[in-house]
């Protein structure tokens, strides 16, 4: 674990090397607004949108996506607000193309617009063997080496890849400039 570490350097440029080890900064040190990307972004006319894997109470993103200054939260994990979300071949959490769904309808609003999106498919475990028929492999390897986990991860990236390109095409065609 430790994902919403990374989001609070991305969106912060704050780095946690100057932190306790073992330090959440979402949940220990963010109580009141502080500078971000979001923030700078929204001060030049962007409407900002955090779509997300992973539950509401994870990390106290709920809370503290507010404080970085998001003008809207999408919540992409099971539960009331995502009823019908296409989920992950791997576990619970929505599949890749939701995410890339959840952007493009952001997309479709007021512009310019900043949507950070947050995927948590191919986080692990990787040995739920839902990827063991497919002809994607690992090749030159035996079960013992821990090959069916390698497999399962390339399986995960590989979807998550085409998902990532179709955003990239749907973007390519936009007459707006879209970084």
């Amino acid at each position: 674990g430790g994902s919403a570490n990374t989001e609070f350097e991305v969106l912060t440029g704050m780095s946690r090397s100057f932190l306790p080890e073992g330090s959440l900064p979402y949940r220990q040190y963010l109580r009141r607004p502080i500078p971000s990307l979001t923030r700078v972004l929204k001060g030049l006319g962007y409407r900002t949108i955090a779509i997300q894997a992973d539950p509401k109470y994870f990390y106290d993103r709920e809370r503290v996506y507010d404080l970085l200054g998001f003008d809207q939260s999408v919540w992409l994990h099971p539960g009331v607000d995502s009823v019908g979300v296409l989920r992950a071949p791997r576990g619970p959490w929505p599949s890749d193309d939701a995410i890339v769904d959840a952007v493009l309808e952001a997309s479709r609003g007021s512009r310019p617009f900043f949507a950070f999106a947050f995927p948590s498919s191919t986080h692990s475990p990787y040995n739920t063997g839902v990827f063991k028929a497919s002809r994607l492999d690992v090749v030159n390897s035996s079960p013992s080496n821990g090959s069916g986990e390698v497999k399962e991860y390339i399986n995960a990236l590989h979807d998550a890849d085409r998902a990532i390109g179709r955003l990239i095409d749907y973007f390519r065609e936009q007459p707006d400039s879209t970084v």
